[in-house]
């Protein structure tokens, strides 16, 4: 037959239901096996007051806004299920199955890249001329020795911590990356270059000469996706910088700023999606890559920006939150798939007008002590930078005033 074609597994998600907490699995049964079972499991814990559901999905059958959508859908039908007012009722958007054919295209047809092949080859070598360092795993002395194949002290069935900024420290972020000339995402990826070095350096490395690599997913949706079902429609770009190069940040934020915006506004975002489809072609190439020790990066930084822009489904508000029936949406908290020697994912998210930072640290290899001290340090930092920029603000506030003075 050759190439790829679908089939259907005939599997059914895996859903278990309990009293309280969601009963999760311990880390090393948290992998979703294709060949055994769907691309998505479910939990569920049922309190007094309240329902936890934590999905996990297979990076293979959606990305993290595929994600979202998967779940307003489902939000939405439990809502025209339990609404007693036909008027507060969610609005179900169409799908349209034949939108999963189009996934795998790194670019529209009229933006493909001219010579890709050579911009494809250039990019690997950027990336092969410098090797990421990974993320420093903390020497913590026990008075009894643990057994290597167990997790460190920390809960078994945690998954990730999340920190929640505020309204307030959102727009002061917001205002922040205004005043210089950048996204928030900018700064996000900043403060994430700080807390890496930060934490290393804590560890007893030499951080001057390792390089920091932060992987950034980079939506490849168009107008023609609008009404897919729930996909992987992903590729990456990747930020590099040494550990010197740290304390310059208003370089920092230009380098990370004009590369963001480069690949973004050219069809160099599609390379990733491209290169994997070449691989393809050649058997067994994509699972040796995959399964090799080559670190491409030091850590994911996912941020899906505004959750509820991604309901595909439409539901009336509370302060924010969505409606559906008889619940309210609290939170929609994710967090970035890991892979061995990529020890940490961060995704961020903004529902109801806060920031949600979902910190994802192996769990094999960091307590929930370490994972903590990594969140905290994120969130200083990124709240320094915004500090930072609103005292440069208010200083050259005070000069221009000044001036009119004299």
């Amino acid at each position: 037959m050759g190439g790829v074609f679908w089939i259907d597994s005939q599997l059914l998600p895996d859903i278990q239901w309990a009293e309280g907490d969601p009963q999760l699995p311990p880390p090393r049964e948290r992998f979703i096996d294709l060949r055994r079972t769907a691309g998505v499991r479910v939990w569920a814990g049922v309190a007094k007051d309240f329902t936890r559901v934590v999905f996990q999905f297979h990076h293979a059958a959606t990305d993290g806004i595929g994600a979202i959508q998967f779940i307003g859908d489902l939000l939405a039908c439990y809502g025209l299920l339990t609404c007693e007012n036909p008027r507060l009722a969610p609005e179900l958007s169409p799908l349209q199955h034949n939108g999963l054919l189009h996934r795998g295209q790194p670019w529209e047809p009229e933006h493909r890249p001219r010579r890709p092949l050579h911009r494809l080859a250039t990019w690997i070598w950027k990336l092969a001329q410098v090797i990421p360092t990974d993320l420093a795993a903390r020497r913590v002395v026990s008075e009894s020795p643990r057994n290597k194949d167990s997790p460190p002290a920390s809960d078994a069935a945690s998954l990730f911590v999340t920190r929640i900024l505020s309204p307030e420290q959102v727009l002061s972020i917001k205002a922040a990356a205004d005043s210089r000339g950048c996204m928030s995402n900018d700064l996000y990826t900043l403060a994430m270059f700080h807390a890496l070095e930060q934490w290393n350096r804590s560890c007893g490395r030499t951080t001057g000469h390792e390089a920091y690599r932060v992987g950034l997913p980079v939506t490849l949706r168009t107008p023609r996706h609008e009404e897919s079902p729930a996909a992987n429609i992903v590729s990456y770009m990747f930020l590099t910088r040494r550990g010197s190069e740290l304390n310059d940040q208003r370089q920092m934020l230009r380098h990370i700023h004009e590369t963001s915006h480069s690949v973004l506004m050219t069809s160099d975002s599609g390379l990733v999606c491209w290169a994997m489809a070449l691989m393809q072609r050649i058997p067994g190439l994509i699972r040796l890559t995959s399964c090799s020790p080559v670190r491409f990066c030091t850590t994911m930084l996912a941020n899906v920006g505004d959750i509820r822009r991604h309901f595909r489904s439409r539901f009336s508000l509370d302060k924010g939150r969505c409606v559906a029936g008889n619940v309210i949406l609290e939170y929609l908290l994710g967090a970035a798939p890991i892979r061995p020697g990529t020890w940490l994912g961060l995704s961020l998210g903004i529902y109801a007008k806060k920031l949600f930072i979902n910190l994802n640290c192996a769990p094999l290899r960091y307590s929930s002590e370490d994972s903590n001290r990594l969140a905290d340090l994120f969130v200083s930092s990124l709240l320094d930078l915004a500090q930072t920029a609103s005292q440069a603000d208010s200083s050259h506030a005070a000069e221009r005033a000044s001036d009119t003075n004299n």
